[in-house]
This record gives C-alpha cells, sequence and structure tokens, in this order.
C-alpha cells in the first residue's frame, strides 16, 4: 500500500481505529512521561511501580510481566532502571532460586500517593469537556477490545501449540 492509500484510509466507525487507539495511547504516554520526567520515571516504569503497588502479594518478574502486557527482557532492562534508582528490589522466591520477587523499596513508598494523583490529574485534564456519557461508552469499547484481543491471543497460541507455562 502507497502512502497516499494510507493517507486516503477513512477513520471512521472501525475503519482506522486500531490506528487512533494507538495514536491515542502514544500520546498519553508522552504526557505522562513529560509529567514524571522530574522523578527519572516513564510511562513504562510507572506501569510497574503501579502494578507492584496494587498487588497484595510480592509478583514474580513472570507474573509482573503479565500485568503490565510486557515481554521479560522488556522488564528486566525495566526492572534495572528502577532498581539502580532505588525504586524496587528483586528478592529469590524461596524454594525457587530461578524467580525473583519484585518489591517496591522505602524510597517509594512517599510517592505513591503523589504518582496515583498526577496520573488522575492528567486523565481528567485530557478528558476535561468531553460528555461523561461519550468517556463511559469510550472506555467501555476499549475493554471490550482489550478482551477480544487476549481470546485471540490465547487462540492463536493454542492453534499453534504455544501456551505459557506457569
Amino acid at each position: 500500500m502507497s502512502r497516499e492509500q494510507l493517507h486516503a484510509l477513512t477513520r471512521e466507525g472501525a475503519d482506522g481505529f486500531a490506528l487512533t487507539a494507538h495514536e491515542v495511547a502514544k500520546a498519553f504516554r508522552a504526557r505522562i512521561d513529560e509529567r514524571f520526567k522530574p522523578l527519572g520515571l516513564s510511562k513504562a516504569t510507572l506501569s510497574v511501580i503501579g502494578a507492584l503497588a496494587c498487588n497484595q502479594k510480592p509478583l514474580t518478574q513472570r507474573e509482573l510481566a503479565e500485568a503490565i502486557f510486557v515481554e521479560g527482557p522488556t522488564l528486566v532492562r525495566l526492572l534495572d532502571r528502577l532498581e539502580a534508582s532505588g525504586w524496587v528490589r528483586r528478592e529469590p522466591v524461596p524454594g525457587d532460586r530461578r524467580m525473583k520477587h519484585v518489591l517496591l523499596t522505602q524510597k517509594a513508598e512517599p510517592y505513591l500517593e503523589e504518582l496515583v494523583r498526577t496520573a488522575v490529574d492528567i486523565e481528567r485534564e485530557i478528558m476535561q469537556g468531553i460528555p461523561e456519557a461519550d468517556v463511559r461508552l469510550a472506555h467501555e469499547v476499549l475493554l471490550l477490545v482489550r478482551e477480544r484481543l487476549g481470546s485471540l491471543s490465547t487462540r492463536a497460541g493454542q492453534a499453534s501449540g504455544h501456551t505459557k507455562k506457569d
């Protein structure tokens, strides 16, 4: 497909939905990165901190990667950065030397409320002026799309014989 054909694609209904969703996610990530740069954090590192803060039990690296929808090597790089800057620590899982739990450090604790408040403020800024009913509908559609994508990838993995082992 040529550039002209790509440019001529409509952005109505389902046509172009995935591209628009990608652009929105990218712009949202850029806004968060901008706001959290003074703390040395990004949207990616905030996803790690958020997942750890929201869980009642320590997460293994595998569980954390699944929770934030990244591959293992990507998570390792994020954890290396967060560990070097004192936000998280990794500890061996008792009884399994190959696995590591990821834990927030005391450095992270005082920032958790501020991190959540700032992320909520960014969402409110973005959604300001959009009718609540429209926001709710858009959210419902995105949740449905996410669910369908998850079930499609599960079926594709099963069909190819590749399933994640616990």
